[in-house]
């Protein structure tokens, strides 16, 4: 386990991002599980498999569109928008 500052501050961010899946409508508890080990996945292959490169940081814009599908969340109206 991290130092207690470090743990309560992921602690914290946890929280904001629970609510942050809220407020998109995700009122699962299971999604927050999901999307923590899908990401924390991802890191930890990143930072395993490939440090300096790009082989699985460049799959997060997929796995963030996977998981919204999964978990309902609205398409972003202004996606896709140029100013």
């Amino acid at each position: 386990m991290p130092p207690g500052s470090s743990y309560a501050l992921a602690v914290e961010n946890l929280k904001l991002f629970g609510r942050q899946l809220l407020e998109m409508g995700v009122t699962e508890p299971r999604a927050q599980d999901l999307w923590t080990a899908i990401f924390t996945g991802l890191v930890d292959q990143q930072i395993s498999n490939d440090l300096g490169g790009d082989r699985w940081t460049r799959l997060i814009d997929e796995a963030v569109d996977l998981l919204c599908d999964h978990a309902g969340v609205p398409p972003d109206p202004l996606e896709g928008e140029t100013t």
